[in-house]
């Protein structure tokens, strides 16, 4: 490879480095440096190493980040020629690093760190720099090794010292200061400092996520646990997935230990436990370990024992004692190491006092993406209270032959720990039990085993398409080594009806087992036959044969179930039917059994009544559910039961209970493994909490919720591809939607374009085009041909959708990427399409009255609007003349029409333009009139943005007197 070759490729490594996250920058920065040092390029070797710096300091690995340091500071100190003012300033500031980051390490001597600290004030006094930012320095080193308490004096010294050009940003330093408060027990000290930050000041690589970590925690110590949990939140956002602000992660987790809210305590745990076992800053894993031995024995408090948590690489961690002896251990071993060195106790007593032994603080409202807040809502119980269930401590030594009677008590009277249990049991007996029956060559045990291989299916959470496929293969080989021709056939129907689609052989393994008159083997192929409920011929049949089954409350359980979950499947959508079938239903089901139905039964019933507006009463018939099934600890049908209680409370107003009952739902949901049923639980929790403005909850729920949606390439049993597809679509469009108002550009347009394609895959094009419109948005500020060909692509789904107010909106915003991506005569042609699709729009609310009734469009103010879209893309193109002749007396007609708002907003417009071709007096007029709009709206706001106008136009031409006197005669008018 050519020098120039070694040169070109430095320099791509480098640029390509440019906004991806700092820890993904080390590695190709590494080679960077390997290449230049090849090369022999010291001054390219300068700026490699100062971007790998940069990268390994705020990228989590600083303690790598001395050795390429050394390096450039001998070249500093040495004045090579290579260094240039911006390399010199460069190392000056990562100077400051290094002396902040060497105490952290406790294998290096304090007098090392002294050396490092006295060479840092030589160079920084030899370029003229003043004494803050070493004052800063001495400060965080002494209140590093000796305590907050021993550091005061060198507080007072860095705050009475003026700032100078290498001192931190402002955002930094008063954060800085806000932490030695904080540590001193001054918590309203510590919030005044950290309000400009929080109110959206300043903000740098670590701002304002640090400010906000700490806010969090001092809002929670003067009780305002509101304040605490929006810090929080916001804070975690912009922590949760960069390593490099691992640094903050400990206060997050002490938060949710002490106030109580522990799975999302866990949550957090889990999602950085790799950082917790083992990081790179001493220090920082020291802290991460305590706080998490203060989450872990509150949650042994709490009585959580033995819970499982999956932690970010697919692992399990269980919560024990053994668990919580480790991280202390581990937390006190490294705080021993730091006062060994230091010749005093003060880390290891902040270890023990302000982490694993700090006291609890009031409980922090917080919805969580995982489940309830511990100590806010009750524990889950899966043991059923039913005298006949089945206790877990009777499955442990059961042996295969005993195992389907225990089924059939667990499917009947529930109880999820139990079912956990036996899951756990048959995986151990499954392959022994299937061979025994094969070999055995016993009917009654084949027929045994085969209904414990296809029925155990129904206690797991989530099933795969070929779990079920093979579990009906190897039922169907045990029934027919059995001589159960019948019991075959009707599993083989399953399989022609539902999964290979053969119609056909559907229909003859169907009249076979009719024939037979097995009235179990009969209902079973009902099932798994295709019908359609809302179809009143198809359903009358179904009914008629279920009746001609002469199934009554005193046949077998097994018949009386099947036969009522059937009954079930033909409830319509006419209340009257369904409340028809309910009661028969009801009749074959004794108090208590079967669960599943019993939920089945409570929904149909509730929906009945819920379509006849009497949703007060609907939601006493599920609630009276939710209690019948946690007496039967089936926490699989209770989060249904729950989530569709939230529905009900959220369609009455009662948003706390809806709130409540979602979370609730979630963690059942998650407790018992069922994907699909915490996945809907989150997309209703994430549509309640952006009703109520708590968009970063919402997005937080909406990001787990999203990060479980993967579509495996082995559909999940009762929730297909499509349906894993529709549920993405609706949680990544409300995810983009709710991005796009917190400002994260980037990540909204990521999801809208990924439920874009879901969308497009589904054939949901009107949804699509909304979603693509997302994107034309965000992208519109950066990338106008990006952007661009977004609105294009949604403006195509908009047509195929029909939706022609979409349309409408596309093509609006599709002119000024247009006009920014291939000028002026560009936009001008798309603006055309827009005034066709304006005419459609309003041709259509003329000659469709519902459509009018509904969208309550104005024909004549929407072609209007789209005009003077024409006009501002002209202005903003320099054809100020053109685009006021354009213009004419549209503020005139549209406040004769009746919107002021409108007609301020135009006469705004005119003014500028006839700024921009100097007509004063008329854009004096317009100023006025908009002025005089303002205050007949009774909008102070709006009245003083228009006297800006004025006055910030007479000062640009030099006339700041005038503009004074504009502005002191204008702006308060509303006010006065």
């Amino acid at each position: 490879m050519s020098d120039e070759d070694i040169r070109e490729r430095i320099i791509r490594l480098h640029d390509t480095m440019i906004g991806r996250p700092y820890a993904e920058r080390i590695g190709p920065l590494e080679q960077a440096v390997g290449l230049a040092d090849e090369l022999g390029d010291e001054r390219l070797g300068i700026a490699v190493r100062l971007a790998l710096v940069t990268a390994l300091t705020l990228g989590g690995r600083p303690s790598e980040s001395f050795v390429p340091f050394a390096w450039l500071v001998q070249r500093y100190d040495a004045d090579s020629p290579a260094l240039t003012d911006e390399y010199r300033h460069a190392i000056l500031w990562c100077n400051k690093w290094i002396v902040d980051n060497a105490p952290d390490y406790p294998q290096i001597p304090l007098a090392q760190v002294e050396a490092l600290l006295a060479d840092m004030q030589r160079r920084y006094t030899a370029a003229g720099i003043g004494p803050e930012p070493v004052a800063k320095c001495r400060y965080e080193f002494v209140s590093a090794t000796r305590g907050e308490a021993a550091a005061e004096a060198e507080f007072d010294a860095w705050t009475a010292l003026p700032r100078c050009e290498m001192s931190d940003c402002p955002a930094c330093s008063a954060r800085a200061r806000a932490e030695h408060w904080y540590d001193r027990g001054r918590y309203e000290r510590a919030l005044e400092l950290l309000a400009p930050v929080l109110q959206g000041g300043s903000a740098c690589e670590e701002e304002p996520c640090h400010s906000l970590s700490l806010a969090a925690l001092c809002a929670a110590e003067l009780g305002r646990m509101d304040d605490a949990a929006g810090h929080h939140l916001r804070a975690w956002r912009q922590t949760r997935d960069d390593v490099g602000k691992t640094g903050v992660v400990d206060r997050h987790v002490l938060l949710c230990a002490r106030t109580g809210a522990l799975a999302r305590g866990l949550e957090l745990m889990a999602h950085r436990w790799e950082q917790v076992r083992e990081f790179d800053n001493p220090r920082t894993g020291m802290l991460l370990r305590a706080a998490a031995a203060r989450l872990v024995g509150a949650c042994l408090a709490e009585g959580m024992a033995g819970q499982a948590l999956r932690v970010h690489d697919g692992s399990e961690l269980v919560i024990d004692q053994g668990l919580y002896d480790d991280l202390v251990a581990r937390a006190l071993e490294t705080a021993a190491a730091y006062d060994a060195r230091n010749g005093n106790d003060s880390v290891g007593r902040m270890v023990r006092e302000d982490f694993i032994d700090a006291g609890p603080l009031p409980p922090m409202p917080l919805t969580t993406g995982t489940a309830p807040d511990a100590r806010r809502a009750e524990p889950l119980n899966g043991l059923s209270s039913h005298p006949r269930a089945v206790r877990p401590d009777e499955i442990a030594a059961a042996r295969p032959e005993d195992l389907e009677g225990l089924l059939d008590r667990i499917l009947r009277w529930g109880g999820s720990d139990a079912a956990a249990a036996f899951e756990a049991r048959w995986r151990t007996l499954r392959d022994e039990a299937i061979a025994r029956a094969e070999s055995s060559g016993d009917p009654q045990l084949l027929r045994s085993v085969a209904s414990l291989v296809v029925n155990s299916l129904h206690l797991a959470g989530a099933v795969h398409e070929s779990q079920r496929l093979e579990a009906t293969e190897i039922a169907i080989r045990l029934l027919e080594q059995a001589g159960d021709t019948v019991g075959a056939a009707a599993l083989q129907h399953a399989i022609a009806s539902a999964i290979t689609h053969d119609e056909e052989r559907a229909a003859a393994l169907a009249e076979q087992v009719r024939a037979s008159g097995d009235v179990e083997e009969i209902l079973n192929v009902i099932g798994t036959a295709v019908f359609d409920p809302e179809d009143p011929a198809s359903r009358r049949a179904r009914l008629d044969e279920l009746d001609s089954l002469g199934v009554t409350a005193e046949s077998a359980p097994k018949l009386r179930s099947r036969w009522v979950g059937l009954v079930l499947m033909c409830c319509s959508g006419d209340p009257d039917v369904a409340a028809a079938l309910c009661e028969r239903a009801a009749a074959l089901l004794q108090p208590g059994e079967f669960p599943e139905l019993q939920r089945r039964l409570a929904d149909h019933r509730a929906e009945a009544l819920w379509r006849q507006d009497r949703a007060e009463e609907a939601a006493a018939v599920v609630d009276d559910a939710v209690g019948r099934l946690e007496s039967a600890g089936a926490l699989d049908q209770l989060a249904q039961a729950l989530r569709y209680s939230g529905r009900i409370h959220q369609f009455l107003g009662d948003r706390l209970t809806a709130e409540r009952r979602y979370q609730r739902a979630l963690a059942c949901a998650q407790r018992v493994g069922d994907p699909k049923a915490s996945t809907h639980a989150r997309g209703f929790l994430c549509s309640l909490l952006l009703k109520q403005g708590r968009d970063v909850e919402a997005i937080e729920v909406a990001e787990h919720a999203l990060a479980d949606l993967e579509i495996p390439d082995d559909p999940y049993v009762g929730w297909g591809t499509d349906a894993m597809l529709d549920s993405r679509t609706q949680i990544a469009g409300m995810g983009a939607r709710l991005c796009l108002g917190l400002g994260e550009t980037e990540r909204s347009v990521s999801l809208a374009r990924r439920g874009a394609d879901d969308a497009i895959q589904l054939g949901r094009a009107a949804t699509a085009a909304e979603l693509l419109e997302i994107v034309g948005d965000g992208l519109s500020e950066r990338d106008a041909i990006e952007a661009l060909r977004a609105y294009t692509e949604g403006v195509e789904q908009a047509r195929a959708a029909g939706d022609a107010m979409e349309l409408l909106a596309l093509q609006r915003r599709r002119m000024w990427s247009a006009a920014d991506a291939d000028g002026l005569d560009a936009g001008l042609a798309v603006h055309a399409e827009a005034v066709a699709a304006g005419q459609a729009l309003c041709e259509r609310v003329l000659t469709d009255p519902e459509f009018a009734e509904r969208t309550n469009i104005d024909p004549e103010m929407t072609m209007l609007d789209i005009a003077i879209d024409r006009v501002r893309l002209l202005g903003s193109n320099h054809a100020a003349d053109r685009a006021l002749a354009e213009l004419g007396d549209a503020p005139e007609r549209i406040l004769a029409h009746g919107n002021e708002r409108f007609a301020a907003t135009v006469h705004d417009l005119r003014a500028r333009l006839r700024l921009a071709v100097h007509d004063e007096r008329g854009a004096f007029a317009d100023i006025g009139a908009a002025m005089g709009l303002a205050d007949r709206m009774e909008d102070a706001a709006l009245r003083r943005d228009f006297a800006a106008l004025g006055a910030t136009w007479l000062d640009r031409e030099g006339r700041s007197d005038e503009a004074e006197r504009f502005w002191a005669a204008n702006r308060g008018r509303q006010e006065d």
